[in-house]
């Protein structure tokens, strides 16, 4: 899968609007697709899913990260880790620099992380 960076940032935006200020992610996703609407089916299915798995497992991602996203670069950090967890490659962008695809999936597998998270 590839990503586009303008479709990551959208997912980005939804979880900052559903996290960091308490609005029902539903909505924000709705409003997102509303205000762009050149994005085709797959782009929305893309938004909405990503979206929908990142808020799902929130709580193992940041633990895995080690802190709950603060500011906009550890939104796109947790987007990373979900990438990657699913096998996903990464593009060579600044803001998933430092993430160890490897590391990260250590981390899931030897249970380093809340029981209940699993």
């Amino acid at each position: 899968m590839k990503l586009y960076r303008n479709l990551v940032q959208a997912v980005v935006n939804a979880l900052q609007d559903i996290f960091d200020d308490n609005q029902y992610a539903d909505k924000v996703i709705e409003r997102i697709l509303k205000s762009n609407p050149k994005w085709g089916a797959r782009d929305r299915a893309f938004i909405a899913e990503n979206t929908y798995e990142v808020v799902r497992w929130y709580r193992l991602l940041y633990e895995i990260d080690g802190a709950p996203p603060k500011v906009e670069a550890d939104w796109w950090r947790l987007f990373g880790i979900w990438q990657l967890l699913h096998e996903y490659k990464l593009p060579d962008w600044e803001e998933f620099k430092g993430l160890d695809a490897r590391a990260i999936r250590e981390k899931k597998q030897k249970g380093r992380i809340g029981a209940k998270d699993q």
